[in-house]
């Protein structure tokens, strides 16, 4: 995905403001693997709780994150960029 991140934003997304994004994407799809397989294999179980919470305490931590990032770049430069989120 990174090496390809230029043809992807210009001839898949019409966009080449894209790029950076498609980079910083790409660092989340291994991550995004491993979660998917934990999640099918608790569902396999039939263990919902697990994927529950996880989910739960991921987008809290989320969304946390990307508003402290804000207020940070706030403070500091006055404006911030959308990739921080």
């Amino acid at each position: 995905m990174q090496k390809n991140a230029a043809f992807i934003a210009a001839t898949i997304l019409g966009d080449e403001r894209c790029i950076p994004l498609l980079t910083i994407l790409s660092y989340t799809v291994p991550c995004s693997a491993i979660h998917s397989c934990i999640c099918g294999y608790c569902y396999g179980l039939k263990q919902t709780s697990v994927p529950a919470a996880a989910q739960l305490v991921e987008q809290t931590t989320r969304i946390a994150g990307v508003w402290l990032l804000y207020r940070l770049l706030i403070q500091d430069q006055g404006k911030a960029p959308i990739t921080i989120a």
